[in-house]
């Protein structure tokens, strides 16, 4: 973890969907539950598009304060997962709206559009491991 309760990336190359998230460090989250890990994949993909609309709507209607929340939303929601680049970039909008500066924020939106689709499709893999192996 750094000193900001973001997880460390162990690779901030270009990630394969495969090495986005931390299976091992996600299932200890839950004390090894993989049903629980399960359902909570399960509530963050019926959860990620609102989220994301939330970030996409503050962005669009130029709103820091409303942009902060919404991307400390997704930054919280995502740390089960151990997923350090995504929340790295979710709390690099946080701290645009924070801060009040908006200037960066469309060139990190591509970036987080590009690394929620692929959270996405790995969560997905993910949780249909979870369910086979039960």
């Amino acid at each position: 973890m750094t000193s900001r309760g973001i997880p460390r990336q162990k690779n901030s190359s270009t990630h394969c969907t495969d090495e986005l998230i931390d299976r091992g460090e996600a299932l200890a989250r839950v004390d090894g539950d993989e049903e629980l890990m399960a359902s909570l994949v399960d509530i963050f993909l019926t959860e990620a598009a609102p989220m994301m609309e939330a970030i996409r709507s503050a962005v669009a209607n130029g709103d820091p304060g409303k942009l902060e929340k919404a991307a400390h939303r997704l930054k919280g929601s995502i740390s089960i997962f151990g997923v350090g680049i995504v929340a790295q970039t979710a709390f690099e909008l946080e701290q645009q709206g924070r801060n009040r500066d908006l200037t960066q924020t469309p060139e990190t939106m591509v970036r987080l559009e590009q690394q929620m689709k692929n959270l996405q499709l790995t969560l997905q893999k993910f949780q249909s491991e979870l369910q086979q192996s039960r």
